[in-house]
């Protein structure tokens, strides 16, 4: 019992470190409950879309959680599977963001106007 008391921050501390560490392997690898964000090309006459000086494209953000995606998408990549490119309406977490003009970012309108 004295080695106990000894050693009490040991007997205490390691165990909730190791449940910590399972339960985020678990959530993370096993579940796959993240969100992914990726950048997808944007058709400049509909939408009002990022712009990237180094590179001349426009774009525009999607999140989802991984394991939507791999559902959608399986094994290929984002650019290559359409399904991505949207949310469908049962997905709560999905969201589509377009370029907003008073966002501070380098924007691109339908009008073709460039706003910084």
């Amino acid at each position: 019992m004295n080695h106990f008391k000894k050693y009490i921050l040991l007997y205490t501390i390691l165990p909730l470190f190791i449940l910590t560490v399972m339960a985020t392997y678990y959530r993370i690898i096993v579940l796959q409950d993240y969100l992914v964000s990726y950048q997808l090309p944007c058709d400049l006459a509909t939408h009002s879309c990022y712009f990237d000086s180094e590179t001349n494209g426009s774009f525009y953000f999607v999140e989802r959680r991984a394991v939507q995606l791999s559902v959608l998408c399986g094994n290929n990549s984002v650019l290559d599977c359409a399904a991505a490119a949207e949310c469908t309406s049962g997905e709560g977490s999905c969201i589509v963001q377009f370029c907003q003009p008073d966002s501070g970012h380098s924007c691109y309108s339908p009008s073709g106007n460039l706003t910084l």
